[in-house]
This record gives C-alpha cells, sequence and structure tokens, in this order.
C-alpha cells in the first residue's frame, strides 16, 4: 500500500538505509523544502543569519556560500528536525557527499 501512495506522490516510503526505512513522510514537500534550505542559503533572512553568527554558524555559512562545504553543525541548524533522514535521502540523490578531506568535524559537498 505505501508503494502506491509513493508512486503517486502522496507519500515518502524510501527504504534504501536504515534512518530512511523508519520515515514515512506524509508531506513530500516538507523533504524538497529541506533541500531548498541548503541549495539556497545564501538567501536566508536578516534574523536567520543573525542567529547564525550568535551561535558561532557565521564562518561556516560563509564557507557553504563560497566553496559549497556545510558543516555538520549547519546543516543540523538549517534542517532543525531529523537530520539521520535528510542527510541520508540527500547522499542517496547525490544532492550532497561527505567531504573527508578536512581534520576534525564532518563536513559535506553540496
Amino acid at each position: 500500500m505505501f508503494g502506491f501512495f509513493h508512486e503517486m506522490g502522496f507519500l515518502f516510503n524510501l527504504r534504501w538505509s536504515e534512518n530512511c526505512k523508519s520515515m514515512v513522510v506524509l508531506r513530500p514537500q516538507w523533504v524538497f523544502s529541506s533541500a531548498k534550505n541548503i541549495l539556497s542559503c545564501s538567501n536566508l533572512s536578516a534574523r536567520d543569519k543573525g542567529e547564525l553568527m550568535r551561535m558561532g554558524l557565521g564562518p561556516d555559512l560563509r564557507q557553504l556560500v563560497e566553496s559549497g562545504l556545510a558543516s555538520r553543525d549547519l546543516l543540523e541548524y538549517l534542517w532543525k528536525v531529523d537530520f539521520p533522514f535528510l542527510l541520508d535521502f540527500m547522499k542517496s540523490c547525490f544532492f550532497i557527499s561527505e567531504w573527508p578531506f578536512y581534520k576534525g568535524d564532518r563536513f559535506y559537498a553540496v
């Protein structure tokens, strides 16, 4: 039944990873809106940019805009909820990939 509704576009029921198997998304637009938060981060409101600065994520935002590398902390802030699911979804669709060339924290190429 989930497969039928998935094919019709009414929900997402993705099964390619453990994080995705446990999720059924009833509003598929939510997934795409979350992806858009990363792809259009240079258009953040002044309030959101101020919040990022207060949290110490200003340099992370600058790095994402200038070089396409996003820190895990920045992704968690921009997505706010269901981080493991969204990360797996973005990786499986090749919107994002791990960037192993930085020492320390995890970074992702967007």
